[in-house]
């Protein structure tokens, strides 16, 4: 075999390796982005559905619905024009005067003014809520079309000062990681061709 031959052989099965080697790098990188598809979609899936649908996503915090909603529930609404409330509809609203949000049933919707006068309550209170709902007859009302269980405490907890707070430490804690996972992960590579001495 000519020296030429055995060059070019041994340049082949090198570039076999490489190429082998780049396999695992590839399927790796292909995960990582995958999994950034999948995390950007599940961020921005609320988002879109809100605007596209008017659905959205509200945390049960108190005990004021059970037995049907308890704490650590999430109620999934739909929002929809003040008319179409009905008394034993659950609606996500907030009071005329304590500005306080919640999710209780409708007992009574009542004209007023040219307005709608929507009185609310508690299945677990023993009287109606005193802070009314008033609005117009074409406001958007977010109306519960379904319930899921426990996974409103995430939701809860994110939305409370604590946990805002350690959500921006999460993700100032995974940028650092992530810069110094690529600052220190980055070698010189040995085997890239060049002048050998």
């Amino acid at each position: 075999m000519s020296t030429y031959s055995a060059q070019a052989l041994a340049l082949q099965n090198s570039q076999g390796l490489h190429r082998s080697q780049g396999r695992p790098r590839r399927v790796r990188r292909t995960g990582l982005i995958v999994t950034w598809i999948i995390a950007i979609i599940a961020l921005a899936a609320p988002t879109v559905a809100h605007n596209l649908f008017g659905i959205g996503v509200s945390p049960v915090l108190t005990s004021s619905m059970a037995p049907g909603l308890t704490p650590g529930d999430v109620i999934v609404t739909q929002g929809v024009v003040g008319a179409a409330i009905r008394s034993g509809d659950v609606i996500a609203a907030q009071g005329l005067a304590s500005g306080t949000p919640f999710a209780h049933r409708v007992v009574d919707v009542t004209p007023v003014s040219g307005l709608l006068r929507i009185t609310t309550k508690g299945d677990a209170n023993p009287t109606p809520d005193f802070d009314p709902v008033m609005l117009s007859s074409t406001a958007q009302v977010p109306r519960a079309i379904a319930h899921v269980k426990w996974i409103g405490f995430p939701l809860a907890f994110m939305s409370s000062p604590e946990g805002q707070r350690l959500a921006l430490t999460l993700l100032v804690g995974a940028n650092v990681l992530a810069l110094l996972v690529f600052a220190l992960g980055r070698r010189p590579r040995s085997d890239s061709p060049g002048i050998s001495t």
